[in-house]
């Protein structure tokens, strides 16, 4: 009698080449249905190695070879943990698997996102500052839920003292061109001002010029621009330098080792980390890549 074919060749339907023969037929050979499974499987394996792991251990098919990131964050999301736990089944089944973690950044996306995470520790600290001691002592700033109101007000602080600082002036908007049509939303509050929007005028009426790099990254997905300008403009002052951002990338990678790591089921020795590459940080996305090696 015949097993079913499940029994018999288990993973034919993993990759959509289901194999049909006869027994009783004389040119059916068991020896060559099988070396054509095992052909198959690999070949699978090695082109599409995690849809192979993915297909067998759960979780999904290539997209286990990528971890997807909030922009400026490295925090792992539900359904980042739900997908390494896959990945991490397929590497307690097969010990003689390494991985190789590599961090990646969306040069504008992260930049956007590191600003926008510096501006809000900011209005939580001086939120959070200017509580009762008591009360400081009862949270932290991080625990703090801002109104819309107290967020507006900081904001308008916050605005108030750059400008009084020189940090947004008219040099710094002229050299922001985007930022021209924001700040001509914002109402002249002294003489300089006044000084800055003529300035603006004068630099709004000529073409913007477009670097090389601003052109390769044109395509990306642009980041959503605050509604408040008085919020935008802050936001776009917060200095982030390209070591942020390799520090982003790497962190990244630390958080998909150490949320491995911490299974239990994975040794130390089989995960490396690829911080320091020769082209520099990898710019493919706000992302993890993971390779098998």
């Amino acid at each position: 009698r015949r097993p079913p074919r499940s029994t018999l060749f288990p993973y034919t339907t993993l990759f959509r080449s289901p194999i049909a023969g006869s027994l009783n037929d004389p040119q059916f050979r068991i020896r060559k249905v099988v070396m054509h499974t095992l052909l198959n499987i690999l070949e699978k394996a090695a082109t599409s190695p995690f849809s192979l792991l993915g297909a067998v251990f759960g979780g999904g098919g290539e997209e286990l070879s990528y971890q997807d990131f909030a922009p400026g964050s490295a925090v792992l999301s539900p359904a980042n943990e739900k997908k390494l736990d896959s990945l991490v089944n397929g590497l307690y089944e097969r010990p003689g698997l390494q991985l190789e973690i590599a961090g990646s950044i969306d040069p504008e996306a992260d930049r956007d996102g590191l600003r926008r995470a510096s501006l809000d520790k900011e209005i939580r600290t001086r939120q959070w500052t200017s509580l009762r001691k008591s009360e400081r002592t009862a949270t932290t700033p991080g625990q703090l839920t801002l109104t819309p109101e107290q967020h507006t007000a900081w904001v308008k602080k916050l605005y108030s003292e750059a400008l009084g600082k020189g940090v947004i002036n008219a040099a710094f908007i002229a050299a922001n061109t985007n930022l021209i049509a924001i700040a001509a939303q914002i109402p002249s509050r002294s003489i300089e001002t006044e000084k800055a929007a003529t300035l603006l005028m004068q630099h709004s009426s000529a073409p913007a010029p477009k670097s090389s790099k601003a052109a390769a990254i044109s395509s990306q997905t642009k980041p959503v621009a605050p509604a408040d300008p008085m919020e935008a403009l802050p936001l776009a002052s917060i200095p982030v330098t390209d070591n942020d951002l390799e520090t982003l990338a790497s962190d990244r990678a630390k958080a998909v080792r150490s949320y491995i790591l911490q299974t239990g089921k994975v040794e130390v020795a089989r995960l490396f980390l690829s911080e320091n590459q020769s082209g520099g940080v990898k710019t493919n996305g706000s992302r993890v890549y993971l390779q098998f090696r």
